[in-house]
């Protein structure tokens, strides 16, 4: 639980307006791409261990990996950089898939 406050703490600490926020397709890209990563990374966890905070754990994690490394690459391009808010787009992207399932998710025994 406190490795989601830190994210969320964290998400809310980069200077991101949220009415650019909206208006940036790229970042809507970031979102989905984090969220579709994140339901497949939690679902494959879910479905070897039936850990709920493991699922969770290997959405928000792998959905960052996913934005490291996009960034990463960016960065490796003329005229790029590495963009903290595509970075947190994925991340909430993976994050909110996350919770989303991780609340319907019935534990079954």
């Amino acid at each position: 639980m406190r490795l989601i406050q830190l994210i969320i703490f964290s998400l809310l600490a980069i200077k991101t307006q949220a009415q650019t926020f909206i208006q940036q397709q790229d970042k809507h890209l970031h979102y989905t791409a984090g969220a579709a990563f994140g339901a497949v990374s939690y679902n494959y966890v879910w479905s070897k261990t039936k850990n709920k905070k493991k699922a969770l754990a290997s959405a928000i994690i792998s959905s960052i990996a996913l934005g490291v490394i996009k960034e990463t690459i960016d960065h490796g391009k003329k005229n790029n950089e590495f963009d903290f808010e595509d970075l947190a787009a994925t991340t909430l992207g993976g994050l909110s898939i996350g919770i989303t399932i991780d609340l319907f998710n019935k534990k079954h025994k």
